[in-house]
């Protein structure tokens, strides 16, 4: 009997000299690390109403204000303001009016929360646990009597004297924990209240494990009498990755009444989006609920429920909670619509990804509809964050009960905020308007690119609430102003055979279009009654500033004015057209030789007779004007053949073929005939003619001799 007072001295000097360090610890250590990890804190419910924080004993656990709801945070414990010090800290559901304190097992129930475990690789915190229970201490309940691996719910070793039963009894009494713990104690030293995680999978790093903390089978005895140390008969322990990274993870804990089966999901939950991802660890316990009844013969039919949480002298850390629904929370039905607007008619309803055009009227509209309204209602702060102003022009919104009640109307600087904030100052959420709605109004502006609007929260939480939802996220795509510029002459002259090189610049009114926007770039290159992609011109863009260049090929233009237009587009965009007139010469019909002082020689006989032609007559036509044009050679006399003295030669000028005469007068008459048969051909007339062929002098019998001169005309046509 003497060594157990002396040992209950002991304890009591123990509890008492952690709490004069603790005590000194009071209040919310703002570290770094603390301000960032509030900062990135994901929203959730208050906790002031529904959970004791400040009622348990030896508690480092502070509440702290998150970005949209107060009081939103629970620092379980704290990186250490007072160095050396041990913490523990827990909280506890309490009773708030009719709402009981205790969570109803036989039904099946749900909670959800975030936990953080600080930031540190080494002596990081020892860890929190979720705890069922139904110890004398109620909402006061702590396990303060051991180091960090108690984790404020497990038995504390602290000496080498207590038998598992008496150690089991610094254990918060009639519960069940699962423990998230961080930090491997495997000590094997009388006193030094770190071996618990001696065996298994508990002994290679962080784990997630259960038992009854109040059970002497829970503790395994190590070492001989007066020199005991125990380790922890962890249940169904399994390995999690190090949590101590700065980064917010998500529990779900589902309860299932019939089963008595509690199945948890670690990491489960995506920190930004709030969307379910694979879980890290997940599993399904059995839960004994005798051993959750104070008599231990009958199974508990309901439990107090909370989280606990400690470090040790040299390990410490920011823990913290947030919590986003509880077994005592109403519970919702959701609904969040972005819509397409005509007036009042609704023209579409978005979803994720789909994008909208400028000046497109769009409607957001949130609802929650409590599933368990009652008659008495309860008060909510609500938060709508809008859109960015620059994207989605703001045009008016509004809070509604019920969808026809107006709670409070955006006013001008609301409209321009990033978020807008009110607290509802009758009940809500009552049987006759058991929902409460957010709805805005705007318009999609005009933008140089395409640009996301990222889903928009709309949040209301009370003190026995927390319901969030979001928008659809989509984008509102570029709307450009694009114009066509020609950097070469719109009036252009070709020779035959010359291609036409053109090179102009599409810009957004001048200013040179990004990376993205330049890839949908489409251009149509007409040529008269034909249509060319920029590709099939051989064309290109050249780099990033909107100048092209293209050639088309003589063989695509005709002799003559072309016609050019150049379309741009890029999706629902247009430039208006440019339009080219390109001329192209077709080549020429002409003499390329021609006699020009030629004579014709011979001797009279009395008798009709022809005169031949001297040797010097050259007569060559030239056409290059393409293959297929036709042309015609006509001859006339313009002068007639006479002497000096005016005496007329009596005959004629005749032109001869091998079947037929021709007399060659004042009339032009047609010699020769052709169509070309090549894009450049070239005739020699004279050198078909024979000596009795070709031009010649059909002289009478009455011609007399003499020098005789005069003038023939030669004219050459465009003629089939």
């Amino acid at each position: 009997m003497k060594m157990y007072r002396l040992l209950m001295m002991l304890i009591c000097l123990g509890i008492g000299w952690l709490g004069e360090q603790q005590a000194q610890a009071s209040g919310v250590a703002w570290d770094a690390d603390m301000r960032a990890a509030v900062a990135s804190a994901p929203n959730g419910m208050t906790m002031a109403a529904l959970f004791e924080v400040a009622g348990v004993d030896f508690s480092a656990t502070q509440l702290v204000d998150g970005a949209v709801t107060k009081q939103s945070i629970a620092q379980i414990t704290n990186d250490n303001i007072q160095p050396r010090s041990e913490q523990v800290g827990a909280f506890w559901s309490q009773k708030l009016g009719k709402t009981s304190a205790k969570v109803d097992l036989t039904h099946d129930t749900r909670w959800s929360f975030w936990l953080y475990f600080g930031h540190k690789t080494t002596n990081l915190s020892s860890g929190m646990a979720f705890v069922l229970q139904n110890d004398d201490g109620g909402t006061h309940a702590i396990a303060n009597g051991g180091k960090g691996q108690s984790l404020g719910v497990w038995a504390g070793d602290r000496n080498g004297f207590l038998s598992a039963n008496f150690l089991a009894q610094s254990a918060i009494q009639n519960s069940w924990a699962l423990e998230f713990d961080t930090t491997v104690n495997n000590a094997p030293r009388v006193g030094a209240g770190s071996f618990y995680d001696h065996e298994g999978i508990a002994s290679r790093g962080p784990h997630i494990a259960s038992a009854y903390p109040g059970q002497a089978a829970t503790y395994k005895q190590y070492g001989s009498r007066n020199k005991y140390y125990y380790a922890l008969n962890h249940q169904q322990a399994k390995a999690m990755s190090h949590p101590a990274d700065g980064k917010w993870r998500h529990v779900t804990i589902d309860w299932h009444a019939q089963k008595s089966q509690l199945t948890y999901a670690f990491n489960d939950r995506h920190l930004e989006t709030r969307q379910p991802v694979p879980p890290e660890v997940q599993d399904t316990v059995t839960v004994d609920l005798k051993k959750l009844s104070p008599d231990g013969q009958t199974a508990a039919e309901s439990a107090t429920w909370g989280i606990t949480g400690s470090t040790g002298k040299s390990n410490s850390a920011n823990q913290l909670i947030v919590l986003d629904e509880t077994p005592r929370q109403l519970h919702f039905k959701t609904s969040a619509q972005t819509m397409v607007m005509k007036g009042a008619a609704v023209q579409r309803t978005l979803t994720a990804g789909d994008a909208v055009t400028a000046g497109t009227q769009l409607r957001d509209v949130m609802r929650a509809t409590d599933l368990r309204a009652t008659t008495g209602g309860t008060l909510t702060q609500g938060t709508a964050y809008l859109p960015m102003g620059s994207v989605i022009k703001r045009l008016n919104g509004q809070f509604f009960a019920d969808g026809q009640t107006p709670l409070y109307s955006l006013h001008g600087n609301d409209l321009l905020a990033e978020r807008v904030d009110f607290a509802s100052e009758q009940p809500v959420f009552t049987q006759k308007a058991p929902s409460l709605q957010f709805m805005l109004n705007g318009e999609a502006q005009a933008m140089a690119r395409d640009t996301y609007v990222s889903p928009r929260k709309v949040i209301f939480a009370g003190p026995d609430h927390y319901v969030e939802m979001a928008s659809v996220g989509y984008t509102v795509q570029r709307k450009l102003n694009l114009k066509l510029e020609n950097l070469g002459a719109s009036e252009v002259s070709l020779e035959k055979d010359e291609d036409l090189t053109v090179t102009a610049r599409l810009s957004n009114q001048g200013q040179p279009l990004d990376a993205d926007a330049m890839k949908d770039n489409r251009l149509k290159i007409r040529v008269n009654d034909r249509t060319f992609s920029l590709e099939q011109l051989k064309g290109n863009w050249q780099g990033m500033t909107g100048r092209f260049q293209f050639v088309i090929p003589n063989a695509q233009l005709k002799a003559g004015t072309n016609q050019i237009s150049i379309a741009a587009r890029n999706r629902q965009d247009e430039a208006q057209p440019l339009k080219i007139v390109a001329t192209q010469h077709s080549g020429e019909l002409a003499f390329e030789s021609m006699p020009c002082y030629c004579a014709f020689q011979g001797r009279l006989t009395g008798k009709q007779q022809l005169i031949s032609r001297d040797k010097d007559w050259q007569l060559c036509v030239r056409d290059s004007r393409g293959r297929g044009n036709s042309w015609q050679l006509q001859l006339c006399v313009s002068q007639p053949f006479t002497t000096s003295k005016g005496r007329e030669l009596r005959g004629n000028v005749v032109y001869r073929k091998q079947s037929s005469t021709q007399t060659v007068g004042t009339a032009p008459i047609v010699i020769e005939q052709r169509s070309t048969k090549t894009d450049d051909e070239r005739t020699d007339v004279a050198s078909s003619w024979a000596a009795d062929t070709g031009l010649l002098v059909l002289a009478d019998a009455d011609a007399t001799a003499g020098d005789y001169q005069g003038e023939l005309r030669w004219q050459l046509t465009d003629a089939p």
